[in-house]
């Protein structure tokens, strides 16, 4: 995927750096949760593993959206709840730049 932004940049899903998945907060609760019934669930059976992590996996898909911050303007690109893309401007043109990047990235 490729988003063409207003100030002539080209963002590219690909590019991890500019790319973050966002968790509602009405939504972590309920994964936190998962995974603590996930890791406290007694059983050794590979398969109840492997289920539980598929189960979390499946759950973090469902609630995440998708952000990315172009690098030229800083400017946000996030989906909705429908999944249609919307920009946000950055008050600070380049001043905010990074902001999706985790403390590896910094």
């Amino acid at each position: 995927m490729k988003i063409h932004c207003d100030c002539g940049a080209t963002l590219h899903d690909a590019d991890r750096s500019r790319k973050a998945h966002l968790i509602p907060d009405q939504s972590i609760e309920d994964l936190m949760d998962e995974i603590d019934r996930a890791i406290e669930t007694p059983g050794g059976l590979l398969r109840s593993k492997e289920g539980a992590c598929m189960r979390i996996r499946k759950r973090i898909i469902e609630i995440t959206r998708s952000a990315w911050q172009c690098p030229n303007c800083a400017r946000l690109y996030l989906d909705d709840p429908k999944g249609e893309l919307r920009a946000f401007d950055a008050v600070e043109p380049g001043g905010s730049g990074g902001i999706l990047q985790g403390p590896a990235d910094r």
